[in-house]
């Protein structure tokens, strides 16, 4: 059983899901359809004049998609390589300084 399925059926739905109105119906829909083999129970739901339907996949249909310009992904792709290097700098480091 996947994991959000047995958190409906426990009624232990996470602090993450609770914050995310999307999550949130997609954990509904979880609960509705029934937690075992929900998959293609959710996929396949009829219920189109449920409010929730359009995001029973735990997507927002009704999102744009972000548009960006080849000058803004060089720059993200930028500072991503300089996260990455300075997280790998204090993994390094913390690796060499063992206390014993």
């Amino acid at each position: 059983m996947h994991e959000d399925a047995r958190d409906v059926a426990n009624n232990n739905i996470s602090k993450k899901s609770q914050r995310n109105p999307v999550k949130a119906i997609r954990a509904k829909c979880i609960d509705c359809c029934g937690a075992e083999d929900y998959t293609n129970r959710i996929k396949d739901c009829n219920i189109t004049k449920c409010a929730l339907h359009p995001f029973r996949m735990g997507k927002n249909p009704y999102r744009e998609k972000k548009v960006v310009s080849e000058e803004q992904a060089a720059k993200f792709k930028e500072r991503m390589r300089k996260a990455w290097e300075t997280r790998r700098a204090k993994q390094s480091n913390n690796e060499g300084s063992t206390d014993v």
